[in-house]
């Protein structure tokens, strides 16, 4: 009895094999980096061991390490001064919110998703606002939403104004991460 063939299942499963990805030896540093400073097995300030040092630990060579650590610096998270080292940065957050806004720009998502997760912020964000925020920190809101409401007609205007609404609004809830 002859064999029955399998090549017609072959298109099925062509469409579903993606290829592979490689992670560089640089991106893996950057992970564990990363996770040591969210474990708090390195705190702000702390300073990195030597080049040396890392390149055994890691068992990476010196140009994957460095590529690893000026990524880290170029985003705020590490701190590189020459002679002194390498250190995490007392006030690396500050740079979240371009990580962040790189991550949405070039990766794909879906607008309902991200609808969702703006107005779960935005409820936060007034209600922080309305507990946490001074008396002539929400007398900040006025002017904005005025010239709001004066640029409806203006995509572009309403726009920018919109954002500096909700960089307001998030500065006065006094919460970092928003």
């Amino acid at each position: 009895m002859p064999r029955k063939s399998h090549v017609s299942r072959i298109p099925a499963i062509k469409s579903k094999i993606r290829p592979i990805e490689k992670t560089s030896i640089s991106d893996e540093i950057v992970d564990q980096i990363l996770a040591l400073i969210a474990s708090g097995d390195l705190k702000p300030g702390q300073r990195l061991p030597s080049e040396r040092e890392l390149c055994k630990n890691f068992n990476a060579g010196r140009s994957s390490l460095r590529e690893a650590l000026r990524c880290l610096s170029i985003v705020g998270v590490l701190t590189a001064r020459v002679g002194e080292g390498t250190s995490v940065s007392k006030n690396g957050g500050k740079f979240l919110g371009k990580i962040v806004e790189w991550k949405i720009i070039t990766e794909k998502h879906d607008i309902e998703d991200l609808m969702q997760v703006r107005i779960a912020l935005e409820s936060v964000t007034a209600a922080s606002a309305a507990l946490r925020g001074a008396e002539d920190d929400l007398a900040k809101l006025e002017p904005v939403i005025k010239k709001m409401e004066a640029a409806l007609n203006d995509e572009k205007r309403f726009a920018a104004l919109d954002l500096e609404f909700h960089i307001t609004m998030a500065s006065i809830s006094k919460n970092f991460l928003i």
